[in-house]
């Protein structure tokens, strides 16, 4: 189900059949949480990565930031969707912006590599700092220039 389909999909409120901006937070989340769901495994179910594939997809049109930058990551990497490095960098700046530290230091790897985005030295500093300031730890390692050679 798309956020559209989401948001329209409640007739009762007449006219506006948009979902109010905390419904929409709400609904973002329960999205997020079933994909989290989907991906665990146990005894008696396996993961589904395609099911949690549509809930971030859902989640992320809602603007849930941890939905983005793990459907960045999925088409980062080819994990249950075909590998799409522009689509991974989009989705990594969408929740970059948002302040999740961890798709500020993706996306200043896709800039440091020029994966999706072209090579871009100065951009990759610049977000592996905003990342660093926020506790990510394979920022402050690249800033310290410990990964930096190796990832050329």
């Amino acid at each position: 189900m798309s956020a559209n389909e989401i948001s329209n999909s409640n007739p009762d409120n007449g006219e506006n059949n948009r979902l109010s901006e905390k419904d929409m937070r709400i609904e973002a989340f329960l999205q997020y949480t079933d994909a989290l769901d989907h991906l665990s495994v146990s005894d008696d179910k396996p993961s589904d990565l395609k099911s949690a594939i549509k809930c971030f997809r859902v989640a992320a049109d809602l603007g849930c930031p941890a939905a983005q930058f793990n459907l960045g990551v999925c088409y980062h990497m080819g994990a249950g969707v075909k590998q799409n490095l522009k689509m991974a960098v989009r989705l990594f700046r969408k929740a970059a912006e948002q302040g999740v530290p961890e798709a500020q230091y993706f996306l200043g790897d896709c800039y440091y590599l020029g994966e999706g985005v072209k090579k871009n030295k100065a951009k990759a500093i610049e977000l592996y700092l905003r990342a660093a300031e926020r506790g990510n730890m394979e920022a402050k390692w690249a800033l310290e220039g410990e990964d930096l050679d190796e990832r050329q």
